[in-house]
């Protein structure tokens, strides 16, 4: 049988075992690697070409440590990756849930939504690089 995307039911299964063994590999990897204690580091290019925190650094060790139950630390490495890390899970884990046949609620993004995001990460990324009290703690 092919759905409306073309594809047949046994790919679209293959595919939802993929992404949910890709999110699970993951998960495991944050959970045993901490980037915050080892001596391998994998840098923020970002970071390296310009000096400045791009809206995603610290976003690995947040989630380690969000996966170690730690919130608070999370928070402190990068609180935008911790508000939207649930909902990219969402999304991501409904795409693959949909592989099984199974219809979870996904969200609606409106224009002005988006548009709201967009400017949300920018706020954040100038915020996090201004070097002076209140906003060192945004830095990771």
């Amino acid at each position: 049988m092919v759905n409306d995307f073309g594809l047949s039911q046994e790919r679209r299964y293959a595919i939802g075992v993929a992404l949910l063994g890709l999110i699970l590999a993951m998960a495991v990897f944050l959970y045993l690697y901490d980037a915050a204690q080892s001596r391998l580091q994998f840098p923020c290019v970002f970071h390296e070409l310009t000096g400045l925190y791009c809206p995603g650094c610290g976003s690995g060790r947040a989630t380690h440590a969000l996966l170690h139950g730690d919130i608070l630390t999370a928070l402190r490495y990068n609180v935008f990756a911790v508000v939207g890390l649930p909902l990219i899970l969402y999304s991501v884990t409904a795409d693959a849930a949909s592989a099984f046949g199974t219809r979870w609620p996904r969200f609606r993004v409106s224009t002005w939504t988006s548009r709201a995001i967009v400017v949300g990460v920018a706020a954040f990324t100038l915020l996090r690089n201004i070097p002076s009290e209140p906003f060192t703690c945004l830095a990771p």
